[in-house]
């Protein structure tokens, strides 16, 4: 990802499996991605940030990102299991 970009916010996870999980979905869709987060957090409360894992993406990627993870088929692949 070229840093020359501006980068916006466009989901603040739980924690950084999330993070990780919604970071590889978007480069099924060839969207790049990086994930911010506060590392003392995740020390104080496990895999939990005290202030959220963010995620950032090209501006010009914003809106796409957004739409993909609104999207149902996103909703149902990253839901849990029901018993």
């Amino acid at each position: 990802m070229n840093m020359t970009n501006k980068l916006t916010c466009i989901k603040i996870c739980n924690d950084r499996f999330e993070a990780e999980m919604i970071k590889n979905y978007l480069a099924i869709y060839e969207i790049d991605s990086i994930i911010s987060s506060d590392n003392l957090g995740r020390v104080i409360t496990g895999n939990y940030s005290a202030r959220g894992v963010k995620i950032l993406v090209k501006e010009e990627d914003a809106k796409r990102a957004s739409e993909i993870l609104e999207s149902d088929d996103f909703k149902i692949n990253s839901s849990s299991p029901t018993e």
